[in-house]
C-alpha cells in the first residue's frame, strides 16, 4: 500500500498533498465504492405496464384473492433482475403467514390467470412474472426473463436433511469402530 503524505503546505517533490486534495481523492473513491455497492441506482425499482386498464384490471384480480396478491408481491420483492424467483411452498408460507393450502390455492391462482408462469428446475419452481404487468430490468432484457434466479430456501426445510445428514454421518462413522 502506497503511503500518502497530506500536509497544509505540501512539498510535491516529496510526493506530498495538501488537505483538499486528499479531500477530493477521498470523495472520489468513495463515490467509486458507492456504486460499486449499489449497482444500479435503480436496483429496487420494477416497472409496471400501465397500458390501457391492465394496470386496473391486474389490481382487481389482486384484491379477489388477497393472499393471491401477498405472493404475487413477495415474488417481485424477491425476484432477481430477470423476474425469477426459486422458493418452496414453504418458504410463501412461512414468510407470508398463509397455510400451506392458500399458498396452493394461490399460486394456482396466479398461475391460471396469468400473473406468473411456473417452470421445473429439477423439483424445484421457478416463478416468472408475467413480463407483460411487472418488469424489474431493462425491456429489451425481457426475452431473458427465464434466468438466473434467486432463490429462497427456509431453515425448516433443511431440517430433515440436516437429520438425515447425520444419521449417515453417525453410520459412517460407527462402521470404524
Amino acid at each position: 500500500m502506497n503511503q500518502i503524505t497530506v500536509c497544509a503546505n505540501p512539498n510535491r517533490l516529496k510526493g506530498e498533498i495538501s488537505f483538499e486534495e486528499r479531500e477530493k481523492q477521498l470523495a472520489i473513491l468513495s463515490k467509486q465504492e458507492k456504486r460499486k455497492e449499489r449497482g444500479s441506482a435503480y436496483k429496487e425499482f420494477a416497472q409496471l405496464n400501465m397500458e390501457g386498464s391492465l394496470n386496473e384490471k391486474v389490481m382487481n384480480k389482486l384484491f379477489d384473492f388477497p393472499a393471491a396478491g401477498k405472493i404475487f408481491f413477495f415474488i417481485a420483492n424477491h425476484m432477481d433482475g430477470y423476474n425469477a424467483l426459486i422458493a418452496s411452498y414453504s418458504v410463501f408460507a412461512e414468510a407470508l403467514g398463509l397455510s400451506n393450502s392458500t399458498v396452493t390455492r394461490g399460486i394456482k391462482y396466479l398461475r391460471e390467470n396469468g400473473f406468473i408462469y411456473i417452470k421445473k428446475s429439477g423439483t424445484a419452481n421457478v416463478y416468472l412474472l408475467n413480463p407483460e404487468i411487472m418488469w424489474k430490468s431493462w425491456s429489451n432484457n425481457m426475452k431473458y426473463c427465464e434466468f438466473p434466479a434467486n432463490v429462497i430456501i427456509t431453515e425448516s426445510e433443511q431440517e430433515a436433511e440436516k437429520t438425515a445428514m447425520q444419521e449417515h454421518f453417525q453410520k459412517v462413522m460407527s462402521l470404524k469402530d
